[in-house]
């Protein structure tokens, strides 16, 4: 996947969020989550 979809999918996460009365904010931190190898960590939402 590359950035550009991932992009894409966090506007359509934070769409639906909005139409559906949630106030959400997205931020990166540097994290602790492990993952394989095909996995990476992009950003975190929490509802404001």
């Amino acid at each position: 996947m590359q950035m550009v979809d991932m992009g894409i999918a966090l506007c359509h996460f934070a769409l639906t969020a909005k139409e559906n009365g949630l106030d959400i904010q997205f931020m990166q931190e540097n994290s602790q989550i492990s993952a394989n190898n095909e996995a990476a960590y992009i950003a975190s939402y929490i509802l404001n």
